[in-house]
């Protein structure tokens, strides 16, 4: 299997996916995968952090869905045009673009069953950003998954 775009996986073409935090009072706060045409239907749970070497997927709003290898764990990245160094990042060996921030991060299982893995924030033509998990819900507190 090689790094790439999922449409040479013969996938249906997938434009784009959204995050929704839902706010229930009586629950902790929630958070919601959807895509539109297969992949995030049915979130088996999240992972904390990946490991190197692993494929990750992505589906951004301007480069559609991509995938690669884990190529950088754990790694203090310095956010461009800024004094800003986000600490703990994890790196993937696919493609991203202006527009894709915010897009899911995770580990395709085949069918509609995936792995929430994180949140894409920055990246070029080449590799993504995000912040894992862990990360997340060490900032944020607990977020289920449905």
């Amino acid at each position: 299997m090689s790094e790439g775009n999922k449409d040479q996986r013969h996938l249906p073409d997938i434009h784009f996916a959204v995050f929704e935090a839902v706010t229930d009072p009586f629950q902790p706060c929630d958070l919601r995968v959807h895509a539109f045409g297969v992949a995030i239907r049915r979130p088996l749970g999240k992972a904390g952090s990946p490991y190197a070497g692993q494929i990750l997927d992505k589906i951004g709003r301007t480069t559609g869905w991509t995938y690669g290898k884990v190529t950088g764990t754990c790694v203090d990245v310095n956010q461009a045009g800024s004094d800003i160094t986000l600490l703990g990042q994890d790196i993937v060996a696919a493609g991203s673009g202006g527009g894709d921030s915010g897009s899911p991060v995770f580990y395709w299982h085949g069918g509609n069953e995936v792995t929430l893995y994180g949140l894409l924030w920055g990246g070029s033509s080449d590799l993504f950003v995000f912040s894992n998990m862990y990360n997340i819900e060490k900032e944020l507190g607990n977020l289920g998954v449905r």
